[in-house]
């Protein structure tokens, strides 16, 4: 059996800031003159936005066999952000569209995954 893969058009994405794990201190860009103030500044403006680990999920929704909707996801992270706001994030990042594919590769692994165990789980219960 071939699968085709879930695409971009038929998913919702959402795009969340989260708190970053590491200070802008501990950043692998601290190194450079005025880095850390200008992420500090940032954050003083733009609160969670301005020092964030941002997380690209893609929701697809189908229909069950019990006639009811059911919804698979894909994630992808990106950590020591600094943006203004999520639409920020998506026009000025150059992140974004890599961020929303590699959560769709996510996305169809998991399904890849779940019909695996399906086939071989229907295999054993047929023996």
């Amino acid at each position: 059996m071939t699968t085709r893969r879930v695409t971009r058009e038929e998913c919702t994405i959402t795009v969340e800031a989260l708190e970053e794990e590491y200070a802008p201190e501990s950043s692998v860009y601290a190194y450079a003159d005025g880095v850390v103030a200008s992420f500090r500044e940032m954050i003083n403006e733009y609160g969670l936005w301005g020092w964030c680990n941002v997380k690209v999920t893609v929701t697809w929704t189908y229909t069950n066999p019990y006639d009811m909707p059911s919804t698979l996801t894909g994630e992808w992270y990106l950590g020591e952000c600094s943006y203004k706001s999520e639409d920020d994030f998506r026009a000025s990042s150059g992140y974004f569209d890599d961020m929303v594919d590699d959560a769709l590769d996510d996305l169809n692994d998991h399904i890849l995954h779940l019909l695996a165990n399906a086939s071989c789980i229907e295999k054993a219960l047929s023996e």
